[in-house]
């Protein structure tokens, strides 16, 4: 009888991930972990880190996006969009990186 209830309490503990799967997105960001409900029920993106995502990872998950911007989340993607146009713009400036001063040896004998 024991392993009837163990059976049972799986049974809902499984049926109980899956519902929660199947409803909102786990997304991974510089802030931490946000959770957002989904806009339409699938077990795709149940987890996504946004973290380091260019402009072609956002187009190939309209549904995150479509998500976190319903949920008044769209800083994420402003940020993360931000981040790739400032990194591609910096070394079209200068074209290399800039140098860093040596540090002063104080220690002179």
């Amino acid at each position: 009888m024991k392993s009837f209830w163990c059976f049972i309490a799986g049974l809902v503990l499984g049926v109980s991930m899956m519902g929660i799967a199947y409803s909102y997105h786990f997304v991974r960001s510089g802030e931490g972990i946000v959770i957002v409900p989904k806009t339409t029920a699938s077990l795709a993106n149940v987890y996504v880190d946004i973290t380091n995502w260019t402009l072609t990872e956002w187009g190939d998950h309209p549904a995150v996006m479509r998500a976190l911007v319903e949920d008044g989340r769209s800083d994420l993607i402003k940020t993360s969009v931000a981040d790739e146009a400032l990194q591609n713009l910096l070394p079209s400036l200068g074209g290399k990186e800039p140098e860093v001063a040596s540090p002063v040896n104080l220690n002179r004998q």
